[in-house]
């Protein structure tokens, strides 16, 4: 989703289901969400969540070349690494919740981008392939 007339997407409800139907190793694919990312582009910022193949999620906020992680996880058993997985974002000003299967795992308050544009984020391993799938996508703004 992109901005509309010019308005980048604020408050947000938002899920998908995905998953890892092959993967070259285990520790190689992961796929979630960009979020809140700048119009002008990844060096003016973006948050990005995501899960693993081998069953952890990271937060992390992208600006300017660098990477900042705001929490990686240890292995989570709500994550079904062979299953299909819900993955869902709730953004309300400056604060977001993340859940997996309907379980919420974060909460955060971060005031670094305020709106932007989503998508579907995917991140393999160099040197490795995956094959990912998605369905059930919803957007609710707010």
């Amino acid at each position: 989703a992109d901005f509309y007339r010019g308005f980048g997407i604020k408050d947000f409800d938002l899920y998908m289901d995905l998953k890892v139907a092959e993967s070259s190793a285990f520790d190689a694919a992961c796929a979630g969400f960009v979020f809140r990312k700048s119009s002008l582009g990844w060096e003016d910022g973006a948050y990005v969540f995501f899960i693993c193949h081998d069953a952890h999620f990271e937060i992390h906020y992208y600006q300017n070349g660098k990477w900042d992680t705001i929490f990686v996880s240890e292995y989570q058993d709500v994550i079904r690494s062979l299953d299909w997985n819900r993955i869902g974002i709730g953004a309300r000003g400056d604060h977001f919740t993340f859940t997996i299967n309907n379980v919420m795992v974060f909460e955060m308050s971060d005031a670094r981008r305020k709106s932007g544009s989503l998508g579907i984020y995917m991140q393999v391993v160099e040197d490795n392939s995956a094959v990912f799938w998605f369905d059930n996508f919803g957007f609710q703004s707010r």
